[in-house]
């Protein structure tokens, strides 16, 4: 009885392994501990340059006295720069409108889509842009619309796959821009 007892005892002291034990429990969550605070990070940064991408893309266009398909596909190549370090293939979308109000009623004067994958839909309506701008009639406005589609690195199951989508309003400076140039 003696000798189970002080199996006992001596097992109950043994210090040996108790650390590689913590390690091991401990070591998944700080693993997933640290790619989550990753994907966050990585997360908030597309949402600030998509941010980013909007206004700038927006403000170049209503600084423009009149606007053609060349000037925006000018404007848009600036989008790469500005999303830098994040892919800006097929995952990115740029749709540039033209709102006007006449006669109480706003109405999208023209539009110009670039990036990749599948058509662009707009999520502006005429009457999103005039409760926005609280426009005045015979006013014209800039929105700009940025989508990208974000997918995570890590952690697909934890972080889906969601579409980060940026809307920036400006008023021309220099005149209308209801018109399209070819």
């Amino acid at each position: 009885m003696n000798k189970i007892k002080s199996f006992f005892l001596q097992w109950k002291q043994d210090r040996n392994g108790v650390s590689s034990i913590e390690f091991a429990i401990v070591m998944p969550m700080l693993i997933l501990m640290l790619t989550g605070v990753f994907e966050t990070g990585r997360f908030l940064m597309i949402h600030q340059k998509a941010d980013k991408v909007a206004y700038a893309i927006g403000d170049i266009v209503a600084q423009q006295q009149s606007v053609s398909n060349g000037t925006l596909a000018s404007a848009t190549q600036l989008v790469p720069e500005i999303m830098s370090p994040f892919q800006s293939d097929a995952r990115q979308k740029v749709l540039i409108s033209s709102y006007e109000k006449t006669g109480g009623a706003t109405a999208r004067r023209w539009n110009y889509t670039a990036g990749g994958g599948t058509a662009l839909v707009s999520s502006v309506t005429g009457n999103d842009v005039d409760a926005q701008m609280n426009m005045q009639d015979d006013e014209n406005i800039i929105v700009t619309e940025m989508k990208y589609n974000f997918e995570p690195v890590f952690l697909q199951n934890i972080f889906p796959a969601q579409e980060i989508n940026k809307i920036s309003y400006f008023r021309p400076r220099y005149g209308s821009l209801t018109t399209l140039q070819p």
